[in-house]
């Protein structure tokens, strides 16, 4: 009868009032959900997750595996529990660089370990490295969501988080330009903090989104300059395709 009763308390009067007070949101949609929560019924539906079987070299699906177009890819290896598109991994994605809201990049950061344990589960990682903003635009943000995401991937994994990539100069937005544009404008951008211990590491990197992979792969690129043994990368979402993004804006990257 106790626990039956305190059971009713929970549900009717904690659980109310704790929403009241400090609201949970949709990771994904925004909207005010359960306490403790973190994706509402209808987008634990609709999200699209990669499916078996990946590459894993690439990230994506066998049926959109961009190794042969691509190239050799510097990294190691890629993953992301998500495939992006324009619906709700989109917002989720603009909400996590827009909103401030530290919670989502928590969750999300979960979500790309469990990810990582799933599709890596025999690499040791030395430690998790966050994609890097550069100095000026995160003091203009606020905060730096790979830095929460990072963290929060580092936490679930139980291994070292290491802030020692440098954005060493500005760069246009990548959103504006093409692959080989994307490319050219990230050439000398990145450096690696000298008193990091590089050599032999096997370095997770994590971002926010896999399109042509360009960012990704000049971090890499410098960490592997300085020593780096392995660099794998993971992210929130990636695109079914290089470069493309689902939805209404096909064409738009």
């Amino acid at each position: 009868m106790e626990n039956a009763f305190l059971g009713w308390m929970k549900k009717y009067l904690a659980e109310p009032l704790l929403l009241a007070m400090f609201p949970d949101c949709c990771t994904f949609c925004n909207k005010i959900i359960r306490v403790n929560t973190f994706i509402c019924e209808e987008c634990a539906n609709a999200v699209k997750r990669q499916a078996e079987p990946i590459c894993h070299k690439c990230g994506r699906s066998k049926e959109y595996c961009s190794c042969k177009q691509d190239g050799k890819r510097v990294w190691d290896g890629a993953t992301a529990p998500f495939i992006y598109d324009d619906g709700i991994t989109g917002s989720c994605i603009r909400r996590l660089k827009e909103s401030g809201y530290e919670r989502n990049a928590t969750y999300l950061g979960t979500e790309i370990a469990k990810q990582v344990r799933k599709t890596f589960p025999l690499t040791v990682f030395d430690c998790v490295m966050p994609v890097p903003m550069h100095p000026q635009d995160e003091f203009e943000r606020g905060y730096a969501q790979c830095v929460w995401l990072a963290k929060s991937v580092a936490k679930e994994l139980g291994i070292p988080y290491e802030n020692r990539l440098r954005k060493i100069r500005r760069t246009t937005p990548q959103k504006k330009l093409s692959g080989e544009e994307r490319r050219v404008n990230l050439r000398g951008a990145f450096d690696v903090d000298e008193m990091f211990d590089t050599p032999g590491k096997t370095i997770l990197l994590v971002d926010d989104l896999l399109t042509t992979g360009s960012t990704l792969e000049e971090c890499a690129t410098m960490l592997k300059i300085y020593g780096a043994e392995a660099v794998y990368v993971a992210t929130v979402c990636i695109t079914r395709k290089e470069g493309k993004k689902d939805g209404r804006s096909k064409t738009r990257n």
